[in-house]
């Protein structure tokens, strides 16, 4: 299958894409980081959207590795701070899979102006916030010309391990990465479009994930949100417990994302209590315990490329169940109307 393929259901073929992506960027980053070697202490760590949430499943590798506090800013609140946090941290790396969010183009400005180092991570290597002339690592997706990003989100986070590694985080030796991750894709199809006909008529659906699994709880339920047009949303486990339930209704459902004992335990209990109230619930455990889906078994920093992609075919049967096309959003052309984009972007 190449990778840029283009046919009737792109979102099928993206999620399916995705293991060979994520194989390729993690080598091509690697290769591309080679000369790069950055001195400065302090890391901010800049996106939005699903950068945002590829930014948070990795942010705990950049504190692996040792080079002081880091943070995860979206762009509009990082600009406001740069001068600030150009006291402290002496390193930005921006990710941007499109190249074109125009805040973002001006975090990287404010950064470099700052007077801080600056990486730029994209998906497109002729695209506006290429243009800067800042040092660069391009993700090596090919073709993903639709809004709900799936196989460039992989390659988002396998792109920011390679960058965390150069920093000093490194990771664990897994030949067999992309074999795991394709190998789950099928199962994980299968068994969360019984998931979504379980729940015809879904009002909200909570994801709730913690650590390095947050920012696949906030993309999973933005997926859904992009692709199906169902109110969702993502949250830390521990403020999904404070409150969060009582918005829920019989036609709700609650995802919690899990990876080790205690995680499993605490969403153990939640799922009985919301099963209790008549409310759908179950978990997706990364370290490979049975739950909604079936999911490889993988060392810490690379769980959540495999979390994510149950929740990708979650939002993908959702859609489908209504009729609604997954690469097509509710609202065509929002980056335009908001002013969100440099160019033509979904």
């Amino acid at each position: 299958m190449t990778m840029d393929m283009a046919t009737d259901d792109p979102v099928a073929d993206y999620i399916r894409e995705q293991p060979a992506v994520v194989a390729a960027t993690l080598s091509a980053a690697r290769a591309e980081l080679t000369s790069w070697s950055p001195t400065a202490r302090g890391v901010v760590l800049v996106g939005s959207g699903s950068s945002m949430n590829a930014i948070l499943a990795t942010a705990p590798s950049f504190a692996a590795a040792g080079r002081g506090p880091v943070l995860a800013r979206n762009p509009t609140a990082f600009i406001a701070e740069a001068a600030t946090l150009a006291g402290w941290a002496g390193l930005a790396v921006i990710l941007s899979q499109s190249g074109a969010s125009r805040t973002t183009i001006a975090a990287a400005e404010a950064a470099r102006a700052a007077g801080m180092a600056v990486l730029i991570v994209t998906g497109d290597g002729a695209s506006p916030i290429a243009a800067l002339g800042l040092p660069m690592v391009v993700m090596p997706i090919g073709a993903e010309p639709i809004g709900p990003k799936t196989k460039g989100f992989g390659a988002s986070i396998a792109a920011m391990l390679a960058v965390a590694e150069r920093l000093g985080a490194p990771l664990p030796g897994l030949p067999g990465l992309e074999t795991a991750l394709a190998d789950a894709v099928e199962p994980a199809r299968a068994a969360m479009e019984r998931f979504a006909t379980a729940v015809p008529a879904l009002d909200f659906l909570m994801v709730a994930g913690q650590g390095r699994l947050l920012g696949i709880a906030v993309e999973g339920s933005l997926k859904v949100a992009e692709m199906a047009g169902i109110p969702a949303g993502g949250f830390d486990t521990e403020e999904a417990l404070h409150g969060r339930f009582h918005g829920l209704t019989q036609n709700s459902a609650a995802i919690f994302l899990t990876a080790d004992a205690a995680e499993r335990a605490e969403a153990a209990r939640a799922v009985a209590v919301l099963g209790s109230l008549g409310i759908q619930a179950g978990t997706i455990d990364a370290a490979g315990s049975p739950g909604l889906c079936p999911v490889p078994a993988l060392p810490a920093p690379f769980q959540p490329l495999a979390a994510v992609i149950p929740l990708q075919w979650l939002a993908y049967h959702l859609a489908r169940g209504r009729g609604i096309q997954p690469d097509q959003m509710r609202y065509p052309g929002l980056s335009q109307k908001l002013a969100i984009k440099t160019d033509q972007q979904p």
